[in-house]
């Protein structure tokens, strides 16, 4: 008989996406046939999880538009994913594959707090080694299939440069050492 693995109807999964108790992880790990220190952790909260899962049921005009477009590129090879958490921030769009965060900036982004909280993002998506690009949501709404059509150019750029960082910028030598 095969082996089901635990489900949340039978208590097999917590709310947060974590395998938390020894038995949870333990059943999960013999399901999955690898040792309990390899099992994935995720970092996203349930409240996370809910609050992009709310972001996509309510989307706006221009994401809705853009949506239609960038899931159509799946057929040259870059799978988008929306409203998707990444730390402590919830990405537009995102495809895993070139590492790239297509952000649609409106009329929030344009205050000094918004070009603040923009601008952290930014940084901390950089420092994971994901590119972000921009996008003005008029654009969108007047020509969505040119918008990702420069997004799938972007994303081509980013997969085929040698030195864009996997993740992050590597340590430099020396740095962090305690001199005698």
């Amino acid at each position: 008989m095969a082996q089901t693995p635990p489900s949340p109807l039978r208590g097999g999964w917590p709310r947060s996406g974590r395998v938390g108790s020894a038995r949870q992880r333990s059943s999960l790990c013999s399901f999955l046939q690898v040792p309990e220190d390899e099992l994935p952790r995720t970092r996203v909260t349930f409240e996370m999880r809910q609050k992009a899962k709310g972001l996509r049921r309510f989307a706006t005009k221009t994401e809705v538009l853009l949506w239609y477009e960038l899931r159509d590129l799946k057929t040259d090879g870059f799978k988008f994913r929306r409203q998707s958490p990444i730390g402590p921030y919830i990405a537009d769009f995102v495809c895993f594959d070139p590492r790239l965060v297509v952000e649609i900036d409106g009329d929030s982004h344009e205050t000094s707090q918004g070009r603040r909280h923009d601008t952290n993002r930014d940084a901390y998506l950089n420092s994971l080694g994901f590119g972000v690009m921009r996008v003005d949501a008029p654009d969108v709404l007047d020509s969505a299939w040119h918008v990702a059509q420069r997004v799938k150019g972007y994303a081509e750029r980013c997969r085929t440069n040698p030195t864009r960082p996997l993740r992050g910028h590597p340590p430099l030598k020396g740095e962090g050492e305690i001199a005698p």
